[in-house]
This record gives C-alpha cells, structure tokens and sequence, in this order.
C-alpha cells in the first residue's frame, strides 16, 4: 500500500505553525515602522529595510506558498522567475538613471546664489547635510528638486521641532506646500515637482544651530540637515 500522500501531509506545518510565522512577520513590520522614526540609525535604514524585507519574503514564500513543502522543481521555476524580474528591474533603474542625466549640485552651480541644495536622486535625501551663514547676511538660496519621481520642499526651522512642523504640515495639505503656518519657520520653498527648483531670499538669524528638512508626508524621518549660523 502506497502511504506517500500521508507522509506529504503530514510534512505540512500545522495551523499553529502558520498563526507563528503571522505573529512573527507582523512583529517585523511593526519593528520596521519604529526604528523608522529613529534619527541615530538614518544612514542604516535602507540596508536594514533590505535585510528585513528579504526575511519576511522568504518566510511568506517558504510557509504561506509551500515552497519549503512542495517539490523542488517550483522552487527552482519561482527563484529563477524572481531573480530575471530583479534583473530587468536593476537594468531598467541602470537604464533610466543614465537617460535621465540627472544634473549634479556642481553642474547646476550659479556663483549669483549664496546656497544651493539638490536632492539625491529619488532618495528621501538632500544633497548636503550642512549648510552654514553668517547672522544678519543675506541668504540667497536655491533649491533644486533633482528627483524623478518624488517631491520635495525645503523648510529651515529652529532646532528639535522638525517632527513637530512635519505633523503639523499634514493640515496644510498639498495646497499649503505641506508647510504649516507657525512662526518658527524661518524660510521656506514651494513644494517643488520633480525637475523643479525655486529660489528663495532671507536674512540669516541669530547665531546658533538650525535644522532644514523636508515637510512632505513621511520625508522629515530622513530628510533634514543642519543650518549653522555663526556671529561673525
């Protein structure tokens, strides 16, 4: 008597198994989403999210589609199906950031501004970290949003409230530039298109630190840097 479909069945995991695995992916996520809102680990949350991500995938396609149970044949039809979607989609970004010629902060240098700052591609990123002036100077700022898909404003507050201004901002709305109207907000661009740029002029205030960020839904966790103003 052929017993193979019972020792097929019985490899399967059990309704506990898969109410596990669920716990442990939504543990994931949630871990995920609170490292997010974590400044000290910025420059790490991409590789994180990666590693992360490529977990819970394994973990879905393992259990929830049998692969770990089924014959190796799918495995090898899945995996190599996946590995030609990642290639095209790799070859496809190569293509594109390449077509796209998207212009550096030091192609699209003008000696009549006094600052300039761009995006890193379509990376929730600016171009630089820092910025520095002189109190009382007349800044003359540009902002180029280099994104091909993203947008973008630049927004220059005083230091430890950049959460505060981009929660805030949510009531502004796209019509407002996602900017709320709080006097703590020393200057401010448009909420700039991809490709766009907008240029700005303000007097540089007291000395002391300032921060500069970016007040588009879910942009601040990551886009902001520091605005030093010296006295002299």
């Amino acid at each position: 008597m052929d017993t193979s479909p019972h020792i097929r069945e019985a490899a399967h995991p059990t309704p506990r198994t898969y109410v596990t695995i669920a716990a442990l992916l939504a543990a994931i996520t949630a871990f995920e989403v609170g490292i997010f809102y974590i400044e000290a680990i910025k420059d790490l949350l991409i590789p994180i999210f990666i590693v992360l991500s490529a977990v819970k995938f394994i973990m879905v396609a393992m259990y929830y589609m049998h692969l770990k149970f089924d014959e190796r044949l799918f495995s090898v039809f899945f995996v190599g199906g996946l590995a030609l979607a990642t290639a095209v989609i790799l070859a496809l970004m190569a293509l594109f950031g390449v077509l796209l010629d998207t212009p550096s902060v030091e192609a699209i240098a003008d000696t009549s501004y006094t600052h300039q700052v761009g995006t890193l591609g379509d990376q929730l990123k600016f171009s630089t970290n820092t910025l520095t002036a002189t109190a009382g100077e007349e800044v003359v700022f540009e902002f180029n949003n280099t994104a091909a898909t993203q947008q973008h404003n630049w927004v220059l507050i005083t230091t430890g409230i950049k959460d505060e201004i981009a929660a805030a901002g949510l009531a502004a709305g796209p019509a407002g530039n996602w900017i709320p109207d709080d006097s703590r907000i020393i200057a401010s661009t448009v909420l700039l298109n991809p490709g766009d740029s907008d240029q700005i002029q303000f007097i540089a205030p007291a000395a002391g630190t300032y921060q500069f960020t970016c007040t588009f839904p879910g942009h601040s966790a990551t886009m902001f840097g520091t605005f030093e103003i010296s006295s002299h």
